[in-house]
């Protein structure tokens, strides 16, 4: 006879499992029974230890992708367009202005939209004399100059130079024909349309009309018409600051 080891139930010699808790009696086959469990379960493990890394460097990698969106700044349009010749050097002057309409960009075939504009005039003087018309205007596009848009008298006297960003397109019949003291006009854009009468013909000292480096030829030839038809002097522009 012989006890159970488990619940000391007597058993008999030839008992390989115990009758009252069921329990084999023979080590090498619960041996073998724990190590096939262990087997089948490993597999699992593995499978879920792989899909938790996974999720965590998922969720490291989102985090960090928020963050720098978080942390970059957008450009808006504006500032990726005056970003040739940036804005901030210049002194910051307020514009008055009007919605565009057929025809303000010389060209009849454009139709522009509600955040199309031109300028028609001037708040306040710049003391420094150095007046820089941008590419936009509280979000809105900059078209053109309209007549006589620098000929009140709390600012013609002080516009010494004028730097036109790429985007204004026409410049309408004396917009700066009152700016005696004018010595310097610069064009960023690659082409721009002149009208008769624009600059003053009686002023203090020449009248420069500089082009940028953007250019071509076609354009070359129009400032310097136009250079001519002032009695000024054309001078090439490496698009540099202005001071």
């Amino acid at each position: 006879m012989k006890k159970c080891p488990f619940c000391n139930a007597v058993l008999t010699d030839e008992a390989n499992f115990c009758l009252y808790c069921m329990t084999s009696l023979d080590r090498k086959q619960k041996t073998t029974v724990i190590e096939i469990k262990k087997r089948k379960a490993l597999p699992i493990i593995l499978i879920f230890t792989v899909i938790l890394l996974i999720s965590v460097f998922s969720f490291i990698i989102i985090t960090d992708d928020n963050k720098e969106n978080t942390d970059t700044p957008k450009q808006t349009s504006s500032e990726k367009e005056d970003s040739r010749n940036d804005r901030a050097v210049y002194p910051e002057v307020s514009y008055i202005y009007r919605a565009a309409v057929i025809g303000d960009d010389y060209s009849s075939a454009y139709l522009p939209d509600e955040n199309d504009i031109i300028i028609t005039g001037v708040e306040t003087a710049d003391i420094t004399g150095i007046y820089y018309i941008p590419d936009h205007i509280d979000g809105k596009r900059v078209l053109g100059i309209d007549p006589l848009a620098f000929s009140d008298e709390s600012i013609r006297d002080s516009v010494i130079k004028v730097i036109l960003a790429d985007g204004i397109k026409n410049i309408r019949e004396n917009a700066f024909a009152s700016c005696i003291n004018m010595s310097d006009i610069y064009f960023m854009g690659e082409s721009i349309h002149i009208t008769a009468d624009a600059f003053s013909r009686e002023r203090n000292g020449i009248l420069k009309i500089h082009c940028s480096e953007s250019c071509d030829d076609r354009n070359f030839r129009l400032y310097k018409n136009s250079a001519q038809m002032y009695d000024a002097v054309y001078e090439y522009w490496d698009g540099g600051v202005v001071s």
